[in-house]
């Protein structure tokens, strides 16, 4: 299904020869929805950027998309340098797709039992350096990257 989403500082447009150029550089597969989603976006900041999730002990929890990351030389939202710096941190099977504002990610399955899934990736509660990334600081979002642009929502901003 087809759906408009509304992004600004998106990065310049990309063929699929490049992502596969960029595929071989980094040595990192993109999951093919977010392929399909570089070619149309290439990264950017969604105008409605909020979404939920079920985090620790079943609490719902509230983040925002600062910005997608994209393929391309600006160092916000650079998804080589995301994955240059965080690969080891994440687990094996999740890709990185997003960020929020504090640093912790939106991540796609990218084979296995959660292909193609959305989860969130909280780096507070990450293990120690330098050990093995656990599953105790993920959390699932959505069963697609579909679903989950579908769920943004409006950030509400606390009144002062």
């Amino acid at each position: 299904m087809r759906m408009h989403i509304e992004f600004v500082d998106n990065g310049p447009g990309i063929s699929p020869s490049q992502l596969a150029d960029f595929e071989e550089r980094t040595g990192q597969k993109i999951p093919i929805p977010y392929k399909r989603f570089l070619l149309n976006h290439n990264g950017g900041r969604p105008r409605l950027s909020a979404f939920k999730f079920q985090g620790r002990r079943g609490k719902m929890e509230e983040s925002a998309v600062q910005g997608f990351f994209g393929v391309h030389a600006q160092e916000a939202f650079s998804l080589e340098l995301c994955l240059e710096i965080l690969r080891a941190r994440i687990p094996e099977d999740l890709f990185p797709i997003a960020v929020d504002h504090c640093g912790n990610l939106v991540l796609m399955g990218s084979h296995g039992p959660r292909a193609e899934k959305i989860y969130f990736w909280n780096h507070e509660l990450e293990g120690p350096d330098g050990e093995p990334p656990t599953e105790e600081n993920v959390y699932f979002i959505a069963n697609s990257l579909d679903d989950f642009l579908r769920g943004l929502t409006e950030l509400e901003l606390p009144s002062q």
